[in-house]
C-alpha cells in the first residue's frame, strides 16, 4: 500500500507550512496519500480494462490496500522531491504541459488518470489536472468532512462558507450578520468614518499572510494546488520561479 509515504508527506506539509496549525499539516500530507493511492487506482484501472491487471476482487471506489509502487516509481518518488521545494519556498510547481498529442485537437489518454480526454489548450487541461487530483480540502478542525478531497474550487469553497464561516462579528457594536456582504453593508453605513478593507481581512491559515476575505479563497486554493501536485513525478510537472 502507499501508507509508507505517510510520514514523509506530513513532513514536507510540515515544512513547507512551518506555522500551519498541526492538525491541517497532518491533514494535507494524508491527503497527498490519498492522492497517491487515487493515482495508482487510476493506472490499475486503465490496466485491468485493458487485460494487464488480473485481481479477482477489485472495490468499486478507490482503493483501501493496492499494491505497492513498483521499482521505477519508487526511485522517482514524489516525496523526494521535497527538498528542491521545500520551507524556503524558492520555487513552484507548474501543472504539467498540454501534451504533444493534444496539439491536432484529437482527443487523447490523459497520463493521469488514463481516461480519453479532449482538450485543446492549457486553461482546460489545468483544470482538468486538478480534478484528477483533487487538491482541495475543509481547513477547519473537527469537520466531518475533513478526509474529503473536493476536485471544485467552488465546491470546497462553498463548503467552508456554508459550514464554518457562517457569522460575521461587529466587534464596535457587538452585532452579527449572517453574510460577509451584510456585514460589508453595516461597517459602511455605521462605521464609514473609520471604515477601511482591513475589517474584512482574514489570516490564512497555512502561511499566515493577511488576505482579505474575498481574495482568501484564491490564496488558499493556490496553496493547497501546489500541495496536490506534490504527488506528481518531478518529470510530470515544471518548476517556476516564485
Amino acid at each position: 500500500n502507499v501508507s509508507h509515504f505517510e510520514f514523509y508527506d506530513v513532513q514536507h506539509i510540515s515544512n513547507k507550512f512551518i506555522g500551519a496549525p498541526q492538525y491541517l499539516q497532518e491533514r494535507l500530507g494524508k491527503a497527498n496519500v490519498r492522492r497517491r493511492q487515487l493515482l495508482l487506482y487510476y493506472r490499475m484501472h486503465c490496466d485491468k480494462i485493458a487485460g494487464r491487471y488480473s485481481e479477482h476482487a477489485q472495490p468499486k471506489d478507490v482503493p483501501q490496500n493496492v499494491p505497492r509502487m513498483n521499482a521505477e516509481d519508487t526511485n522517482q518518488s514524489r516525496t523526494s522531491y521535497s527538498s528542491s521545494i521545500g520551507s524556503a519556498g524558492m520555487y513552484a510547481l507548474r501543472v504539467p504541459p498540454l501534451p504533444e498529442s493534444a496539439s491536432d485537437n484529437s482527443p487523447f489518454q490523459c497520463p493521469i488518470c488514463y481516461t480519453i480526454i479532449a482538450v485543446n489548450n492549457q486553461k482546460s487541461w489545468k483544470r482538468h489536472v486538478f480534478q484528477d487530483l483533487r487538491p482541495y480540502v475543509c481547513t477547519f478542525e473537527g469537520c466531518a468532512k475533513s478526509d474529503h478531497l473536493f476536485d471544485s474550487q467552488h465546491e470546497w469553497f462553498e463548503h467552508e462558507t456554508e459550514l464554518h464561516r457562517r457569522s460575521w462579528h461587529c466587534n464596535r457594536c457587538d452585532e452579527e450578520f449572517s453574510t460577509s456582504k451584510a456585514f460589508e453593508k453595516h461597517l459602511q453605513e455605521r462605521h464609514s468614518n473609520s471604515y477601511t478593507e482591513r475589517y474584512l481581512q482574514t489570516i490564512c491559515p497555512l502561511c499566515g499572510e493577511i488576505q482579505s476575505f474575498f481574495r482568501l479563497q484564491k490564496h488558499l486554493a493556490s496553496h493547497m494546488q501546489q500541495v496536490a501536485l506534490f504527488v506528481l513525478k518531478p518529470s510530470e510537472v515544471e518548476e517556476k520561479d516564485e
